[in-house]
């Protein structure tokens, strides 16, 4: 199955890192309450590596979050038809925002 990830430097604004103005409990938060509203099978969290793994609709999520200078970065991998990954970026994205402050868009880049 193919998949689709955000990363710092897509050239795709819909594909790009979320960078929040949040700590990483905020964080952790808002990304379990998107999987808990979305019945997802959550097959793994690791606080150490700030990394969740869970199913949704027969999508497998991958959340990477990343510290760096207050901030933190939120990267998602998606794995299913590119398509509906997409859809469910944008989706995943906008759910998490109603819960953190958007700093911005791949500001390393």
């Amino acid at each position: 199955m193919p998949v689709i990830e955000t990363s710092e430097n897509n050239s795709n604004e819909i594909l790009k890192t979320r960078w929040y103005n949040n700590n990483y409990n905020e964080v952790k938060i808002a990304i379990l309450k998107y999987a808990q509203a979305n019945n997802a099978i959550l097959n793994g969290v690791n606080d150490d590596y700030m990394e969740f793994l869970f199913n949704v609709n027969f999508k497998e999520y991958f959340v990477k979050c990343t510290e760096y200078k207050g901030l933190i970065a939120v990267d998602l991998k998606i794995t299913t038809s590119f398509f509906k990954a997409k859809k469910a970026i944008i989706i995943f994205y906008e759910e998490i925002n109603q819960f953190l402050k958007l700093e911005g868009l791949g500001l390393l880049a």
